[in-house]
Formats: C-alpha cells, sequence, structure tokens
C-alpha cells in the first residue's frame, strides 16, 4: 500500500502517490532553476504547472484516482 500526498497543481487538486510526489517535486524545481534568471519566469512555470494539472485531469477516471509515477513521467 502507498501513501498519498494531496496536491494543487495548475488550480486543481489531484491526490499523488508518494514516488509521484517526489518525481514531480524534482522536476518543478529543476525547472525553476532552469527560468530564474528570465524576467517571466512566474508565468513560465504557472503555464507549465497549468499544462501538467490538463495532461494529470486526463489520466484520471471513475476507476483511477490517484496519480502515480508513470503519470508523471
Amino acid at each position: 500500500m502507498k501513501i498519498t500526498v494531496s496536491i494543487n497543481l495548475g488550480g486543481y487538486s489531484f491526490n499523488i502517490d508518494e514516488d509521484a510526489y517526489s518525481e514531480l517535486k524534482r522536476y518543478l524545481k529543476n525547472l525553476e532553476m532552469h527560468f530564474a534568471g528570465e524576467e517571466s519566469s512566474s508565468e513560465i512555470l504557472s503555464d507549465i504547472e497549468a499544462r501538467m494539472a490538463e495532461l494529470f485531469r486526463t489520466r484520471l477516471t471513475g476507476y483511477k484516482k490517484v496519480i502515480t509515477i508513470t503519470d508523471v513521467n
């Protein structure tokens, strides 16, 4: 049994398993460092998060309620 975490991404709430959360957190941190020098870095990151939320929403169904590491990768 895996631990799940509730997150807010792009204005949507998701339940995400612990492994997927770690990977997503690492990825978002790398993006943050990559765009740190950009003038509009917060807008870029916000757009990326919104797109990720759209993709995650397509992965969820009536039977699948948790984002997994496969979804994050």
